[in-house]
């Protein structure tokens, strides 16, 4: 089950039409907060110091082990 590396969309569009599509909503609502506050404020307006990075990739860790537990429930 799943897409090919070069098939998976490149641009953000693409990537919250797959979400929305495919993920569970638990997983949908985890992308969007982590998607806004790591990229959006962490790189684009440079706004989390170090003790909130650190916290969001901690939570980012969490998101990845969410996706391998819906895979394996999935398979």
């Amino acid at each position: 089950m799943g897409v090919r590396e070069g098939e998976l969309p490149k641009a953000d569009r693409g990537r919250r039409y797959m979400v929305r599509r495919y993920a569970s909503r638990e997983l949908r609502l985890y992308y969007f907060l982590l998607r806004d506050n790591l990229h959006i404020e962490g790189y684009y307006n440079r706004s989390l110091d170090f003790d909130e990075v650190k916290m969001q990739l901690e939570d980012l860790k969490y998101y990845i082990e969410k996706i391998k537990e819906e895979i394996k429930g999935r398979a």
